[in-house]
């Protein structure tokens, strides 16, 4: 008879019977190469615990391997579930958290805070006959026209502008007017900063800047505001 895997296989699973099994042992006594291919099939068999084999198939199995993996993905999935939904949190907080602090800034700047308008008028009896001097002076009509139809960016731009102008050159509207004008143009740009929803280390800096100078005619401007904000800030982490 002509033993195949198959029958390795049944042979060593117990599966054959007694007399086929007899059989089996006297032929694998008798032939050299049913015992080389029975001995290999079976060191083979030892060696792949992945699974039984059947007919020459293999067929998986469970297996503590199987399991440990399963287990370390299963805690991998809750893992990163957990920090998913942590994040997805911590966006919707600082949404809310930042529309807040816009709506508050916002009704405090509609209520106290207001944007001040540059006397134009004055700046005119103040500035020098020259080229420079008119455009700069263009330039404040600018940044006013930006601020009031809300393009705070660009208003913004042109603050920056009008306070590095001033400041090197005092004598386009003469030394008084030109300081005068720095400081509006300071306060505005925080106005905009505002406006636009920011409430960052910029703000706060030119804050304290105003707050640290008490000859600055918007000092007490200045400390009002950020004790505002700063209170609100105490409250809504409260409420938190």
């Amino acid at each position: 008879m002509k033993y195949n895997k198959s029958h390795f296989e049944d042979y060593l699973s117990e599966r054959l019977p007694e007399s086929d099994r007899n059989n089996f042992e006297t032929s694998l006594r008798n032939d050299a190469d049913l015992k080389h291919s029975f001995d290999f099939y079976k060191n083979f068999r030892a060696q792949n615990p992945s699974g039984t084999r059947i007919n020459g198939n293999s067929v998986p199995a469970t297996s503590s391997s199987a399991t440990t993996t399963s287990t370390q993905f299963n805690i991998l999935s809750l893992i990163y579930s957990v920090s998913l939904l942590a994040a997805i949190g911590f966006l919707g907080f600082s949404a809310v958290y930042w529309h807040a602090v816009y709506n508050y800034t916002n009704d405090a700047l509609q209520e106290e805070f207001l944007y001040e308008e540059f006397d134009i008028a004055r700046l005119e009896t103040g500035i020098s006959k020259t080229q420079e001097s008119t455009i700069h002076l263009q330039e404040v009509v600018l940044a006013q026209q930006y601020f009031k139809s809300r393009e705070f960016d660009e208003s913004i731009n042109v603050f920056n502008q009008i306070i590095a102008t001033n400041s090197s050159q005092a004598n386009l509207f003469g030394e008084e007017i030109s300081q005068e004008l720095i400081e509006q143009a300071e306060w505005n740009r925080i106005i905009a900063l505002l406006l636009l929803e920011q409430y960052d280390d910029e703000v706060k800096d030119a804050l304290l800047d105003i707050i640290h100078n008490e000859e600055h005619s918007y000092h007490n401007h200045a400390i009002a505001l950020d004790a505002k904000m700063q209170s609100f800030m105490r409250g809504l982490v409260a409420a938190i």
